[in-house]
């Protein structure tokens, strides 16, 4: 395993140009591409990163609608960031806010018609892209990859 994270020819942990580069290095230059195509892809719907994971956020949300601090947690950002971030979306009809009955202090958010039609559309175009950026994979090596992410991310 140890190969996997250092290069076996190195007596360091220092990467030389030469070396193979460390696998946490090839799972960020994969991410940034994917990454990449993702924000390209959310240009056409006049939509950033951050509003398209708070719509999506807002969109999964299980106990019903999400308060304005569970954006923040979700998208690991400051409260004041997520109300700017809440602020735009509500000035392009994607978001309502409500006050919260059982708590005078939050805002409950939840997507308007527009924005569930937008969760649909930008979704069906990333799933797409995902599609084609992993094409280069067979179906066994999909499989194989994602049972390693999910055993990542649960660690």
């Amino acid at each position: 395993m140890q190969d996997l994270i250092y290069p076996s020819s190195s007596t360091s942990n220092t990467l030389h140009l030469h070396e193979e580069p460390v696998l946490g290095e090839l799972m960020h230059g994969v991410f940034r591409n994917l990454r990449r195509g993702w924000t390209e892809s959310l240009a056409p719907f006049d939509l950033t990163p951050h509003q398209w994971r708070t719509l999506s956020m807002v969109s999964r949300h299980d106990d019903g609608c999400p308060r304005l601090r569970d954006v923040a947690d979700s998208l690991r950002i400051t409260p004041r960031s997520a109300t700017d971030v809440v602020d735009q979306l509500e000035a392009k009809g994607l978001i309502s806010r409500s006050p919260d009955p059982t708590d005078r202090r939050a805002i409950l958010l939840a997507l308007t018609a527009e924005g569930n039609e937008l969760i649909n559309k930008v979704g069906s175009v990333r799933r797409d892209q995902s599609e084609e950026f992993f094409q280069v994979l067979s179906a066994d090596e999909r499989e194989q990859l994602s049972s390693i992410l999910r055993k990542l991310s649960a660690s």
